[in-house]
């Protein structure tokens, strides 16, 4: 089951680790390609860009699309389109992330298999899934909270997220939060449990370290009492 998705009905198995394996494996593979071609150096003006790879400023695929309730989420980084004007200066390149829920969705791959041909129609390239969780979407109390984790793609950088979706203007009035994690483990329930086992260590472990010297008191104690007694 993903960390931190107490209730969720849905668990993660083989099938859906080696679906967002194959996935980012092809993902690589593709921006591999892109980068070998990039480095042919082929002149400005003897590109000749595509309709899918020539557009403007402004992209079709939303940075932020998060759905009521709690969902699965993915956070991705690409390569945008070159528009119009880097196309005549040489090219652009800067880095792009988009945060993704989809309602219902049973595993983080299904998230990112609805995301990523919308990204390579609209000509982004480089497309990497830099990991998942949770996202919830409360209208009433206007809030968003990022939490979670995917077995398939890793922990998302939760912080990184809360600051694209913070950039979404039409979340601009939300409470946006995160959830802090003590340790990385996947096979462990993170967050309360690590939190308790380090509470434990800072509390209790002192003791450890003085408990030598608890017992050797006790031992001058306990002959100072016996050399009393035969004294009498």
């Amino acid at each position: 089951m993903d960390n931190d998705d107490a209730g969720s009905e849905f668990t993660t198995n083989a099938r859906d680790l080696q679906k967002a394996a194959n996935l980012q494996a092809l993902l690589s593979s593709v921006a591999n390609a892109n980068a070998d071609a990039d480095g042919a150096n082929v002149a400005p003006e003897e590109q000749t860009p595509t309709t899918t790879h020539k557009v403007d400023d402004e992209s079709i695929v939303s940075s932020v699309s998060i759905n009521v309730g709690t969902h699965k989420y993915v956070l991705v980084s690409v390569t945008p389109p070159p528009s119009r004007h880097s196309i005549l200066e040489g090219g652009g390149g800067s880095t792009r992330l988009f945060v993704h829920s989809v309602r219902d969705a049973q595993y983080h791959v299904n998230v990112a298999e609805c995301l990523v041909p919308q990204l390579e129609g609209s000509g982004y390239t480089n497309i990497r899934i830099l990991g998942g969780g949770r996202i919830l979407r409360d209208d009433d109390d206007r809030r968003i909270h990022i939490y979670g984790y995917s077995y398939g793609f890793g922990r998302a950088d939760h912080a990184l997220a809360m600051g694209v979706v913070g950039t979404c203007t039409r979340y601009r009035d939300y409470r946006v939060t995160w959830q802090v994690y003590i340790q990385r483990n996947p096979t462990s329930r993170e967050g309360v449990g690590s939190a308790m086992h380090v509470i434990f260590i800072f509390i209790f472990g002192p003791v450890h370290i003085f408990i030598p010297l608890i017992i050797h008191f006790i031992s001058l104690y306990a002959k100072t009492i016996s050399r009393s007694n035969d004294g009498y």
